[in-house]
């Protein structure tokens, strides 16, 4: 029996985001891989652009930053907070914020584009 693979354009990559806490610091960080950058240009050189414009947007509104690995061209996304006082639907709607900009990364960097 051979294996066969589905192609199912409506289901959405999965993206696990981890969580940790900085006990000195009483932060919480989420953190996501994302995929690689493409070795072609200018492919990469334009997703490289648009990483550093998205890094900003995202320091600013969810306290995080892509960041790419030199060595492997791995592209994650992290994300702190605070944990003082940080309510349940605060944490949960950041949360959903932090997964949903992973997801919308780690397709277009599947994609390539």
């Amino acid at each position: 029996m051979t294996g066969r693979s589905l192609d199912c354009p409506d289901v959405r990559r999965l993206i696990s985001v981890g969580i940790d806490h900085l006990p000195n610091t009483n932060q919480l960080l989420l953190h996501a891989e994302l995929g690689r950058l493409p070795d072609e240009e200018p492919a990469a050189a334009e997703l490289r652009r648009d990483l550093l414009y998205e890094s900003l947007e995202l320091a600013a509104s969810l306290g995080g930053a892509l960041a790419v690995d030199r060595e492997t061209g791995t592209v994650a996304l992290f994300a702190r907070r605070g944990a003082t006082g940080l309510g349940f639907e605060a944490f949960e709607a950041w949360v959903g914020d932090v997964a949903e900009a992973a997801q919308i990364w780690a397709e277009r960097l599947a994609r390539g584009a």
